[in-house]
């Protein structure tokens, strides 16, 4: 990437015009840290549906899912196709969401919608998975799997619901307005990353207590479904211009 980025990306060359040189990027990112943690809305979004879809993200669909079917007999081919499901179901939804934000700008509808299913496809997921692993005992198993492809459809759609419409929201707060809206959502996906890391972090801390997957899954699912109904709850404090703006 350093050999690539030295061929194809120009150099910048400073003209003897110039007069003031631009602040370093790290002094940017701390007046932009800085903003975002004092709008309420953004704090709101980020940690109580952006976060928490990126370590079901990393933590159940990469990490957890295989290893729970694997478990149940799955061959290694079969579990790339349900994961596949996921992502179809991701792309389809999204799809279609985009263009009713764009119509509608109902982002937290739509983002509380997609944080219930999410929790509800978790859920279901870690309640057959147990189940649907005994694919010897017959006609209950094949419910049971059919329950588990039905469930991680119904993740990757809630996923959906989320993914694009969470940037759209953020880049609505008053914090966006105010400073742009560019690097709001900038920051935005900088501390998304967070959950990409906690995802397998949260997922074998739960593993590593002796739980087993399917109770684990279940049991972010019901953690995903507190916090959908904490961001169903509007929050009253609403930041003064001068709160966000530090002044």
């Amino acid at each position: 990437m350093a050999a690539y980025t030295l061929i194809v990306v120009p150099g910048k060359r400073m003209s003897a015009t110039a007069v003031q040189e631009p602040p370093p990027s790290f002094r940017l990112m701390a007046r932009d840290l800085s903003a975002v943690f004092r709008d309420l809305e953004f704090m709101r979004t980020m940690l109580l549906v952006g976060v928490p879809t990126k370590v079901v993200l990393t933590g159940v669909v990469i990490c957890a899912l295989p290893l729970l079917l694997s478990s149940g007999g799955f061959r290694q081919e079969d579990i790339g196709q349900v994961l596949m499901i996921y992502a179809a179901c991701v792309l389809i939804s999204s799809g279609y969401i985009s263009g009713f934000v764009d119509r509608t700008k109902r982002t937290d509808d739509v983002l509380l919608i997609g944080s219930f299913l999410s929790a509800i496809a978790l859920i279901a997921i870690g309640v057959f998975g147990p189940s649907g692993a005994a694919l010897s005992s017959g006609g209950n198993a094949q419910m049971a799997i059919i329950a588990i492809i039905l469930a991680v459809a119904l993740l990757g759609l809630a996923h959906g619901l989320v993914n694009a419409p969470v940037v759209t929201h953020v880049a609505s707060t008053f914090t966006a307005r105010k400073n742009g809206a560019a690097p709001v959502t900038a920051t935005y996906r900088f501390l998304e990353r967070i959950g990409h890391v906690a995802g397998p972090v949260v997922v074998g801390q739960l593993m590593a207590t002796g739980i087993a997957t399917g109770k684990s899954i279940a049991w972010i699912g019901v953690a995903i479904l507190i916090m959908a109904a904490l961001f169903a709850l509007k929050p009253r404090q609403k930041f003064h211009e001068s709160e966000v703006s530090g002044s």
